[in-house]
């Protein structure tokens, strides 16, 4: 049996992620499609396909019952289902409850110090990965919230417009600000049990929000895509 290269809509991963536990099927984003490649057996033909081609030995692609390639298969960057869908992006939201239990003021300071993430919108970040080389993200992370904001950590940043936050002790806070006074930010670590397993990103009104380990993802071409297609679907 030979392999066999369909292409799918963005929306129809849900019926790919049927088959995530497959070994023998890979995919990857071309062109805002999902192409997929696999022996097409029962299952692969079900696929809602819009194109269907058999791949030779020199990567070129066939409609069935041609004798001439239609195209050669791009150079496109293949994973398996189980890493092309992660199974962890439910969890992926970015919580967008603030709390104003504490009333936390910050005030602007002279501290200069490295940015260590940016909050921006995920069609800024989309764009960005769109055409940013490899190597300038695989250092990367990201959580999302339901409002399509995302917040991308990591050093160096992403050149991409947002909000940037420096990082202490798990506290997130605007670049250019701290705690008014400064000790706040002690009180806080020392009464906030919270603040051992989470990250609080501080906002220049005093408000906050409070972000599990968990929230984040590695910034890939497909966990990105995957999740601005979700939220298309959520708002």
């Amino acid at each position: 049996m030979t392999e066999s290269v369909i292409t799918l809509l963005p929306a129809d991963i849900k019926v790919l992620a049927q088959l995530r536990t497959r070994t023998d099927m890979m995919a990857a984003w071309y062109q805002d499609q999902i192409w997929v490649k696999g022996m097409a057996d029962h299952a692969f033909r079900q696929l809602p396909a819009l194109r269907t081609w058999k791949l030779d030995a020199f990567n070129r692609l066939f409609v069935h019952g041609a004798l001439t390639p239609d195209l050669t298969l791009p150079g496109l960057e293949w994973q398996p289902l189980t890493e092309f869908i992660p199974v962890s992006l439910p969890a992926s939201g970015l919580p967008a409850y603030v709390t104003s239990k504490h009333a936390v003021k910050l005030a602007p300071c002279q501290r200069d110090e490295e940015s260590f993430a940016i909050l921006t919108e995920m069609r800024v970040l989309e764009t960005y990965i769109a055409s940013a080389p490899q190597i300038r993200l695989r250092h990367l992370r990201f959580a999302a919230s339901a409002n399509a904001r995302v917040l991308v950590a990591g050093v160096p940043l992403p050149p991409i417009p947002g909000t940037s936050y420096t990082l202490r002790d798990r506290l997130l806070m605007p670049a250019g600000y701290d705690f008014d006074p400064p000790v706040i930010r002690s009180l806080l670590i020392e009464k906030m049990e919270a603040a051992r397993t989470h990250f609080l990103l501080f906002h220049v009104n005093g408000q906050y929000e409070m972000l599990p380990d968990t929230s984040f993802l590695h910034v890939t071409r497909s966990a990105v895509r995957l999740t601005a297609e979700t939220l298309r679907h959520v708002l």
